[in-house]
């Protein structure tokens, strides 16, 4: 579904992730990973079209998108949930939810997708009329989501979902997207947090200074002793 080949991209010149090539595939769940710093982020926004890319090409369900413009891309089925949330905290729930539904080939489920969502998460049911701001972090994240999943993504993008959230909370939300990907929704979950991701995904990448260090089948990295002495405190 995704191809990710030779990216290069940085700012004001310097290059931050150097000649990174990944795949992802349909209804998989893929983990990219690593330290802070690493240059995750900046991946994910040149997947998003949010930074151009210096080199490569991203192709998305066979197309070249490299460079396309964000809104364009979103329409295509490939939707980001940023990290930080970045919700309108003076607004509802229902309102920020809504929002998501902007995509134009979204617009006509916008009542099924509702529902989804708010079955999906039933607090978010019983807070629809609550100012988001309100609400605690993981409440938060899981709007952050929902408004997502109103765009009918095809591939749902997470830049750092457990970022202030309790191991219980992100545990939480990490089960719900193990739940998306049940229903046939392809993910690529970007994460600090590489023993609760590896744990829900099927194949995985290491990012390391801006390069992939090392990748693999979920199982098979979380038993590497590369990945249990640097990452798992093993």
């Amino acid at each position: 579904m995704l191809e990710i080949r030779g990216i290069q991209a940085g700012y004001a010149g310097v290059s931050i992730i150097r000649d990174v090539s990944l795949d992802v595939h349909e209804r998989q769940v893929v983990s990219l990973l690593g330290a802070n710093g690493a240059g995750k982020s900046t991946l994910l926004k040149v997947v998003s079209g949010l930074l151009k890319a210096d080199a490569g090409v991203v192709t998305f369900c066979g197309e070249d998108i490299t460079n396309l413009r964000p809104d364009l891309i979103a329409e295509r089925g490939l939707i980001q949930v940023p990290q930080g949330r970045r919700l309108f905290t003076r607004l509802s729930v229902i309102d920020n939810l809504l929002l998501g539904n902007s995509p134009r080939r979204a617009r006509p489920q916008r009542n099924a997708l509702l529902e989804r969502v708010l079955t999906m998460f039933p607090i978010l049911a019983e807070r629809r009329s609550q100012l988001t701001g309100t609400l605690s972090g993981g409440q938060q994240q899981m709007v952050a989501i929902g408004r997502a999943l109103m765009g009918a993504p095809r591939l749902l993008v997470l830049d750092e979902p457990s970022i202030g959230l309790s191991p219980s909370i992100t545990q939480e939300v990490l089960d719900q997207l193990t739940t998306l990907n049940r229903s046939g929704l392809t993910v690529l979950l970007v994460e600090q947090n590489v023993a609760q991701a590896l744990s829900v995904s099927n194949r995985g990448y290491i990012l390391e200074n801006g390069a992939i260090a090392l990748d693999g089948e979920a199982d098979a990295l979380r038993r590497d002793e590369r990945i249990r002495k640097a990452y798992l405190g093993v």
